[in-house]
């Protein structure tokens, strides 16, 4: 008889994260994966064509624990396979019914950024906190983080980020033509400078939970980088600003007062290719911008503003050059544009990187070790 998983996501991060795994999970003969994708994370199933169900497929309007529990009695898994939505509850009403269930849980982060209040979320009750029985994560810095939670050591594997794996063959295949196709693609000159602006729906998620506010939001960045690349004036500039998948993208216009040429809004285009196709790549902490390092580009973390401790690892790191304060934004643009000593510099560091491509098989067997 094939033991069942159950995979759940709401969002697109935790989703690209799992998409690999599941995929290979379903290739596994004695094995049976039921995908549940929801919200934005139905998307990234589509694109990875991974087919999955709905609550409304099980005839449930609202989602509450009793909801989730309807789902187990249908489908009696063995073990629940979850990444971390930021506000939707769905993994984690998952994750108490497995336990209630006698079912094992699973998650894997696809991130730095998991400190109490994401892994707590103020919206829900306590007892719904993100606590699953084992956790895969990126590195062991992560680990740290978790066992500063009151995760136990053995509940923790480090495998790596599986959404990563596929940057290896992506660097290594991306040529001049594969660069112009996509510039074409978006409408922009092959003589164009193209900064890439990777934008988050951060104003929404600070609305949401009050105390996520850190000082800025995507809007008051936008502003801070118009005003900035309009005194320096480069030649043929293009702004491409890629919008989240929770953000709205009239209200990110809002954000320009038409002091830039051109500037480009997308929501939907391959990030990759879009980070590939630049010459420089900005945001405030997205994962993103740790992909942009690995896709060996000069990527600068725009957070003027902070008052908060910085989340995104790789400035910490030195791979990614931060700005903290407002009147930094330019002399930094101006600095990983123009001074080739401190460019060399970065790619310097990018180069002792190193991705092995294997954090998917680490994962799957992971997950087949515990159900075996």
């Amino acid at each position: 008889m094939k033991k069942k998983i159950l995979a759940a996501s709401n969002d697109p991060g935790p989703a690209s994260t799992m998409s690999s795994v599941i995929s290979a999970l379903k290739k596994i003969k004695d094995l049976e994966v039921i995908v549940l994708g929801e919200g934005p994370s139905q998307s990234i199933f589509d694109s990875n064509s991974i087919s999955y169900k709905t609550l409304a497929e099980y005839g449930i309007n609202e989602l509450n624990p009793n909801s989730t529990q309807h789902i187990f009695e249908q489908e009696k898994p063995s073990l629940v396979f979850t990444g971390i939505s930021e506000f939707s509850n769905l993994e984690r009403y998952f994750i108490d019914t497995a336990r209630k269930n006698s079912s094992m849980s699973v998650s894997i982060l696809d991130g730095y950024d998991y400190e109490s209040i994401r892994l707590k979320d103020s919206k829900v009750n306590p007892e719904h906190k993100f606590r699953p029985d084992y956790l895969m994560l990126i590195d062991q810095i992560v680990k740290g983080t978790m066992l500063k939670e009151g995760f136990s050591e053995n509940q923790l594997i480090v495998t790596g980020n599986p959404y990563y794996d596929s940057l290896v063959h992506l660097k290594e295949s991306f040529f001049q033509d594969d660069l112009l196709n996509v510039r074409n693609d978006l409408g922009i000159d092959r003589k164009d400078y193209l900064m890439t602006f990777l934008s988050q729906g951060w104003s929404n998620s600070i609305k949401a939970n009050p105390e996520e506010d850190n000082g800025y939001t995507e809007l008051t960045v936008l502003r801070s980088l118009e005003d900035a690349l309009n005194v320096l004036d480069i030649r043929d500039l293009c702004l491409l600003v890629k919008i989240h998948s929770r953000e709205d993208l009239e209200v990110t216009r809002t954000a320009f007062t038409g002091k830039l040429n051109k500037v480009i809004f997308n929501k939907g285009y391959n990030t990759r290719h879009s980070i590939l196709a630049s010459d420089l790549v900005s945001g405030m902490f997205t994962n993103g911008l740790i992909e942009s390092v690995y896709l060996d580009k000069d990527t600068v973390s725009l957070q003027p503003g902070l008052n908060k401790e910085d989340r995104l690892i790789t400035n910490k790191l030195g791979l990614t050059v931060p700005v903290y304060k407002q009147e930094e934004v330019l002399p930094t643009l101006r600095k990983v544009i123009y001074n080739q000593e401190f460019k060399n510099e970065l790619k310097e560091r990018r180069a002792k990187l190193n991705l092995d491509g294997k954090s998917t098989e680490r994962a799957v067997e992971f997950i087949y070790e515990l159900l075996n």
